[in-house]
């Protein structure tokens, strides 16, 4: 190693570091501009309601301010909008995010330059409702045989054979029964197979698949 570079070794590294810190204090006092991903949170919806056609988990928002204030940003508080369902009403409604519905950490002076993308959306709002119903097996043709006046000769048992749903009562009501999807099967009968359950949009289910039970019917 060179004689000139251990010379004042301490004294160099010393000023290297010096000179990173300012280097790093004049990058972070400049203002520079971001957009974040925002969550959207909805709060206050009353007891007994549901969104049917809620809205986006997240939004778009341009934000302007400080490199040292966007860094705390990204380690701090998180950036939301929060909105209050406290006096919704049932039916169809638009929403429209703005500026100051952006909520920003109180000791931030970094500023929302943009309305928020995309700035509205339309949401619906219905009385909750619980509905048992009944699950039907979606049983693909080869188990009955090639010609549909053949008797089927084999037999499906489905466990639990009804399961509870949740919803918009737009949504439940016409609900009967659900189907499982098409049951695909490698193997002669008896088996036992993990089918999901085909659920409608606007409806939740307390569970996401049922046991299905194949047999062979005794003729």
């Amino acid at each position: 190693m060179p004689k000139w570079v251990t010379v004042n070794l301490g004294i160099k590294i010393l000023s290297f570091f010096i000179a990173l810190l300012i280097w790093f204090y004049v990058i972070t006092e400049r203002v520079y501009e971001e957009i974040l991903t925002v969550p959207v949170i909805c709060t206050h919806l009353r007891e007994g309601l549901v969104f049917t056609k809620p809205l986006p988990a997240s939004v778009k928002v341009k934000i302007k301010g400080k490199g040292k204030e966007l860094i705390r940003l990204r380690f701090g508080e998180s950036v939301k909008i929060s909105l209050d369902f406290s006096e919704a009403k049932l039916g169809w409604s638009r929403i429209e995010f703005k500026k100051e519905d952006v909520s920003l950490p109180y000791w931030s002076k970094i500023e929302v330059i943009d309305e928020p993308t995309p700035n509205s959306f339309v949401v619906r709002i219905d009385k909750k409702v619980r509905k048992w119903v009944k699950i039907v097996p979606r049983l693909p043709k080869n188990l009955f045989g090639e010609q549909a006046n053949l008797i089927p000769i084999y037999e499906a048992e489905i466990v639990p054979r009804m399961i509870e749903i949740s919803g918009g009562s737009a949504d439940i009501h016409p609900i009967s029964i659900l189907h499982t999807e098409e049951i695909v099967t490698h193997h002669e009968p008896p088996e036992t197979l993990k089918v999901k359950i085909e659920v409608p949009d606007g409806a939740k289910a307390s569970v996401d698949s049922v046991t299905v039970i194949l047999k062979k019917k005794e003729l």
